[in-house]
């Protein structure tokens, strides 16, 4: 809410409206080169996929609107934050910042589904849900930001110090506390909620003698928390931190406007560190489906190192991987009889 604060010098102003500026494009950068590796990498599911791309295109128009507005409004002429542009400027802010931790609901959800219903979980998230989920989370970030377009209800800069501040209105305490706060809060901990439960049903699974969960599922389990937690982050800088520092005008800054790109930055970094294939992308990779043919009575998860030889059979015109050697077989797995793989 709107404070006593310090003013920034002539100098300061420049030199904020620089960082903010440089964080946008660091930010747009890495969201799109992340984009657009989710999408050509088809490790991902379509669904999960699907909601990672919305999760990134939230954060790419945070960075784009505090990269490309916010920032040169503050070097240009800092009075345009209080005039149209700058309460769409705020609005915008509003409806990326929803769409992102929505998304990541969305991301939990669907992971903890694979979890609990492995061999279901093509039935139950389907392509044509995955799309109206995706487009519910936005329409609803839409409306959640719809009140932000009336003047007592703005989510605007400061011109003294170069900071987004919620109305002192009636409105503005609605939707700062209520619509923003609470709300964000009340995400955040519906997420590690359901972290939590997939931990459990992953140390659940870890305890089975014939099953072993994916060091994968571990790091999607991780990155969605980290995400989480950037996203707690800002809130308890913005709500509880800055406050404590309104007469300090660049840690105030900081609290307040920096905070902004923790989860852009943040989101952006984890997807690259614990997804490996998205840093490959020299390393030439079989992405065509494998089959093995296996007896049927072969039902449990089976650990392999193999020697494979890729040929062209002239006969069916496929390309087959013919298996010469197996050095190690685990898990509890029956003895196997002919194994042909298929490209």
């Amino acid at each position: 809410m709107n404070e006593t604060v310090v003013a920034m010098s002539e100098c300061d102003r420049y030199i904020a409206g620089s960082l903010v500026t440089l964080f946008g494009f660091v930010g747009i950068t890495l969201n799109t080169c992340v984009m657009y590796a989710v999408i050509k990498n088809k490790k991902f599911s379509m669904s999960f996929g699907s909601m990672c791309v919305s999760q990134l295109a939230a954060n790419l128009g945070t960075s784009l609107v505090l990269g490309l507005c916010v920032g040169p409004v503050n070097i240009i002429d800092p009075s345009l934050h209080s005039t149209y542009l700058g309460g769409v400027c705020g609005q915008m802010l509003i409806l990326f910042w929803n769409a992102s931790i929505f998304s990541r609901v969305l991301s939990s959800v669907n992971r903890l589904i694979t979890l609990l219903h492995p061999f279901h979980y093509e039935l139950i998230i389907t392509s044509r849900l995955t799309v109206l989920l995706i487009i519910a989370v936005w329409m609803v970030s839409c409306a959640q930001a719809a009140p932000y377009l009336d003047q007592s209800c703005a989510f605007v800069f400061s011109q003294l110090n170069f900071t987004p501040e919620f109305q002192t209105t009636t409105c503005g305490v609605v939707t700062g506390v209520y619509l923003f706060f609470f709300v964000g809060i009340i995400t955040v901990a519906l997420i590690f909620a359901i972290d939590f439960v997939a931990f459990l049903k992953m140390h659940q699974i870890q305890k089975t003698a014939y099953q072993r969960v994916p060091n994968q599922d571990y790091r999607f389990l991780l990155q969605i928390f980290i995400q989480a937690t950037a996203s707690s982050s800002q809130l308890f800088l913005y709500f509880w931190i800055s406050p404590e520092f309104k007469e300090e005008s660049w840690i105030n800054f900081a609290a307040k406007t920096l905070s902004w790109f923790i989860v852009p930055f943040v989101d952006g970094a984890v997807f690259m560190l614990f997804n490996p294939d998205l840093r490959l992308c020299k390393k030439k990779v079989i992405r065509e489906p494998i089959t093995v043919d296996l007896p049927r009575k072969s039902v449990h998860t089976i650990e392999m190192s193999v020697s494979v030889t890729k040929r062209n059979n002239k006969e069916t015109g496929k390309n087959e991987l013919e298996i010469s050697s197996i050095s190690t077989i685990s898990a509890g797995a029956t003895e196997l009889e002919d194994i042909s793989v298929y490209m």
